[in-house]
């Protein structure tokens, strides 16, 4: 049975989340009894001189954690992860949490504490930590002696490049939109005149990376392209870096098109090059087709997308869970796909507000695929697990014999485009390669 998956533009993505634990219960008691008491040693004619391990907790264990970070010696804490995040990462992955930023913006110069709060019982710490080129917002969960959660968000400092060997580099700045000034990464190969193709995400407040545990697919994407002579950008969104200023009443329009067509016009002026492509993802292939028709492009790219409403996708992944209140879920997406910007009043449906749906239903994706004359490209997986088979079959009933349009399926590879199985949550916390031959599919589409 399908996984209830969210695949909507969604106010906030749990990355993790643990019920509370009794005090002296658990793993806490057992990580308490493992201190052992100093030991005779023969040779001194007393106590071991080795000091007993005793655990840290709250405050002093989340701090001693960016500290540990900023020494370098932050892998010595994996040993008061949780057993929730032991099966999520080993200690090589959950040392790469703070490398992998090191290894990008450079070692960790100092930090300061800018919040404590309590949740379910556990305590909230919340830090600034600086680097030499980004400000990271680490907030770290803690129950007693243990991690529960460790959430980062990365605020670019300073424009830079970086080198990724094979002729390929990436460079690091804000670009403006309106009053927001968002993570960009520009990834670029050293020949002239290559096309260009600009990254949009699917749902939920998306990084640069379109991070999702421990897989990056736009990176990855990003690189592979590339190597194959196409540059590319990819754009965090305003939801992720700005989602304080978030609100029930914000629909696609803030979400998506004033920060990629910004992002568009950056590339296109950057590239040099009239041979600019989209390449939407999920949510982001709905939201292609319209910029295309808007803004002009060469071409586009619909990833793991569907035709159809996404109340209606909402509906059939909801009953996949919980088929008792089937008839339930199918009133809730007949109301979302009524709602206008007149009759809006708040309600949710599906977690989504009346008023982003009503934005959401201004959207004539389909009509513009329909009007469209540049070339599309539409992939899709049968091992896709946030859509159905219908979605798969409903694009080549919708566009098989519209000669610009060309359809391309895949049997193995999963929503963000890894040979996982993505209805094991856990899987998003393994380590896996992009599918080269999606990033080949792409890759040629542009040439």
């Amino acid at each position: 049975m399908k996984k209830l998956l969210i695949i909507l533009f969604a106010i906030s993505l749990l990355l993790a989340s643990c019920g509370s634990k009794e005090e002296d219960g658990g793993n806490v008691t057992e990580k308490k009894s493992a201190a052992a008491s100093a030991t005779y040693n023969a040779d001194t004619g007393g106590a071991d001189t080795e000091e007993a391990f005793v655990p840290k907790e709250g405050e002093e264990l989340a701090g001693g954690l960016i500290e540990a970070w900023k020494d370098g010696s932050v892998g010595d804490f994996y040993k008061y992860a949780s057993p929730e995040m032991t099966a999520l990462y080993d200690g090589d992955e959950f040392k790469n949490i703070f490398d992998g930023i090191t290894d990008v913006f450079g070692a960790v110069e100092g930090f300061e504490k800018i919040g404590q709060s309590k949740s379910s019982g556990q305590d909230l710490f919340r830090y600034r930590v600086r680097t030499e080129r980004a400000n990271v917002d680490v907030t770290v969960t803690v129950d007693g002696a243990e991690f529960i959660d460790i959430a980062k968000k990365v605020r670019f400092a300073d424009e830079f490049d970086r080198d990724c060997g094979d002729g390929v580099a990436e460079r690091y700045f804000l670009l403006q939109s309106g009053d927001y000034a968002l993570n960009a990464v520009y990834t670029f190969c050293d020949k002239d005149g290559a096309p260009a193709a600009l990254l949009i995400p699917g749902s939920g407040p998306s990084d640069y990376n379109e991070t999702v545990g421990l897989l990056e697919p736009f990176r990855d994407i990003a690189l592979g392209l590339a190597k194959r002579g196409i540059n590319s950008l990819r754009l965090e969104k305003r939801t992720c870096g700005y989602a304080e200023k978030w609100t029930g009443k914000s629909g696609i329009n803030e979400v998506y098109f004033e920060d990629f067509t910004a992002a568009l016009k950056w590339l296109e002026k950057q590239s040099g090059t009239e041979r600019v492509y989209l390449i939407g993802h999920s949510l982001g292939g709905q939201v292609a087709p319209i910029m295309a028709e808007e803004n002009g492009v060469a071409g586009v790219i619909l990833f793991n997308s569907t035709a159809r409403h996404l109340a209606d996708i909402a509906a059939d992944q909801y009953t996949a869970q919980d088929g008792e209140n089937g008839p339930l879920y199918l009133r809730y997406a007949a109301m979302a796909k009524k709602a206008t910007a007149e009759d809006s009043t708040g309600q949710y449906y599906f977690g989504i507000s009346d008023y982003a749906w009503a934005s959401y239903n201004e959207m004539d994706f389909v009509g513009a695929i329909t009007r469209a004359e540049i070339p599309y490209l539409i992939i899709n997986s049968r091992n896709d697990k946030q859509i159905f088979e219908e979605d798969v079959d409903l694009w080549e009933s919708e566009f098989g014999v519209k000669d610009n349009v060309g359809i391309k399926i895949f049997d193995d590879v999963s929503h963000q485009g890894y040979p996982i199985d993505a209805s094991d949550a856990s899987a998003l916390y393994d380590r896996a390669d992009f599918c080269e031959e999606v990033i080949d599919t792409f890759a040629d589409f542009c040439k």
